[in-house]
């Protein structure tokens, strides 16, 4: 059986970034081969439409490992312990396992996804197709069932520009308010140099350092309203 430690030590560490991993496994099929070949390159091109996953397959695993690691070699079914393993092998966060059956004179088309952190199958799709032509668009209908299954499980992904602009305006404005709240007992102090007062050259020094601050200050909070109107308008998710 393909083990976790084969897999680590011939596959690069592959950590989870921003689009959750999906790992498709080959359909599996009591007759043609070549057809569940070609469905399970349709559920992942599927999976793949709008870049919300990043999808690997078992061609991929097998050209980066050398193995044929499908259910049928690894004598991996719908398994959980067997799923998970090989899920996280392949550092996916989610395996999608595909069936075909007989049913009367129609196909059944099977798919399956399987959370491999919770360790658990979170969504089951089946469709009857009643000719060999319906079998590839019945697939990707329910393969777009999964990938709409997948998109709401995943955390909408931070808006950096948004976040980006606001903090540095955060920065900035805190700053600015800094430097002001130290110039401004300089500036205000009437009192003399004689009598403990700032020097005239103190007191001018403070003038421009709080000038300065109140603009820093200002730009910072301008800098955060535009961070928050870009959240609003969505730009830079």
């Amino acid at each position: 059986m393909l083990t976790v430690a084969l897999v680590v030590a011939l596959l690069p560490a592959a950590v989870e970034g921003p689009r959750p991993r999906v790992l498709v496994l080959d359909v599996r099929s009591e007759g043609d081969a070549q057809l569940a070949a070609l469905l399970g390159n349709e559920v992942a091109a599927e999976l793949a439409r709008g870049d919300a996953l990043d999808v690997v397959t078992s061609d991929d695993l097998r050209r980066l490992a050398d193995v044929a690691a499908t259910r049928e070699s690894t004598g991996c079914d719908d398994d959980g312990a067997c799923l998970a393993e090989i899920g996280a092998a392949m550092g996916a966060r989610y395996v999608v396992s595909g069936a075909l059956g007989r049913v009367g004179a129609s196909t059944l088309v099977q798919l399956s996804l399987f959370d491999v952190e919770r360790g658990r199958s979170i969504a089951r799709e089946s469709a009857q197709a009643a000719t060999t032509e319906a079998i590839a668009s019945t697939t990707r209908e329910l393969s777009a069932r999964l990938r709409r299954a997948l998109v709401s499980e995943t955390p909408a992904p931070m808006p950096v520009l948004p976040l980006a602009v606001a903090g540095g305006g955060a920065a900035l404005a805190f700053v600015g308010t800094v430097v002001a709240a130290i110039a401004y007992p300089i500036v205000i102090d009437a009192s003399s140099p004689a009598n403990g007062g700032p020097k005239p050259e103190d007191r001018q020094t403070a003038q421009v350092l709080g000038a300065g601050g109140v603009v820093f200050a200002g730009a910072g909070v301008a800098a955060i309203g535009a961070g928050a109107l870009l959240f609003v308008l969505g730009v830079g998710e």
